[in-house]
């Protein structure tokens, strides 16, 4: 079986593990940057770049940098009548951040952080007003712990705001959400029906726990409400493969703080010991399917 990964994160450490667990089950894998789109018409003659080989499977994954090549990728694809698996981004396509996925999560009535975001600067300035402090400042449009910042009093705050608007970063962008004081950070590895749960620890000096970022990582038992939690998450955001994210208070609240479209699998390997990759890479090749 020929098997390609089309990305824009190459460099993912995933795709060292899913190179070697495609070449145990003795498939063809092929990884394709796709940061660098481009197709050519000359003379009758079409290219598109980066070519991608003729392949049974072709997997989309991780390519949120390169949303706006989605569509002729999806056409060309379609055109190339390989089958394709792609965890719902050609449906999600350019509604596909932490913003617009929180606000499924308040809809779906599933209990968030505080949570405010805005389109311009203005409203942000008064963010404040709504929540006290701690607050967390986060990019919607990041993942696995960067782009997140905690701010401990107004006037903290503001200058942080400030520093974005100086640099032109858009509003819309921007997430700001009341900091829960937790007892246990949570991530939940949903793989369509199959779930697996890890505690996060963050490192010394760090309130975020994730594992892509030094923090440590153990099992953590998966009880029926987490369970029900979880799916209902998915289901909310749309997904058949996700990283749920859960924070559980000093009160033992449930909070979901984040679904990711993009779960990272090495640290839920670490934490379970179990082949976390294969079992993604036969989900994969299981659900993939020709574009229509």
């Amino acid at each position: 079986m020929k098997i390609t990964f089309i990305t824009a994160s190459p460099d993912m450490k995933e795709f060292v593990r899913i190179k070697e667990e495609c070449g145990k089950a003795d498939f063809e894998y092929n990884l394709i940057d796709f940061k660098d789109f481009k197709y050519i018409n000359k003379d009758g003659v079409f290219r598109f770049a980066p070519d991608i080989p003729d392949s049974d499977i072709v997997v989309l994954r991780a390519l949120f940098p390169t949303m706006a090549s989605i569509e002729p990728l999806a056409d060309y694809l379609k055109s190339r009548g390989m089958k394709v698996f792609d965890n719902g981004l050609l449906r999600h396509r350019y509604s596909m951040n932490k913003s617009y996925d929180i606000f499924k999560l308040i809809l779906a009535n599933i209990k968030v952080p505080d949570t405010f975001s805005a389109r311009n600067y203005r409203d942000l300035y008064e963010a404040p007003n709504e929540f006290g402090m701690p607050l967390v400042v986060k990019s919607s449009r990041a993942g696995q712990g960067s782009c997140v910042w905690m701010v401990k009093n107004n006037t903290e705050y503001k200058d942080f705001i400030a520093k974005f608007e100086q640099e032109k970063y858009p509003a819309k962008n921007i997430l700001v959400q009341g900091f829960v004081d937790y007892k246990f950070d949570l991530r939940i590895f949903v793989l369509g029906n199959t779930m697996h749960c890890m505690r996060r620890i963050p490192r010394s000096g760090d309130f975020r726990a994730n594992f892509s970022l030094g923090g440590t990582v153990e099992l953590f038992p998966l009880t029926d409400e987490l369970r029900g939690l979880a799916k209902k998450a998915v289901v909310a955001v749309g997904l058949d493969i996700a990283g749920v994210d859960v924070l559980i208070d000093k009160e033992n609240k449930n909070y979901i703080l984040e679904v990711n479209h993009t779960p990272g699998m090495l640290g839920m390997e670490e934490a379970t010991h179990e082949n976390i990759t294969r079992m993604y890479i036969d989900y994969a090749i299981a659900h993939a399917k020709k574009l229509e």
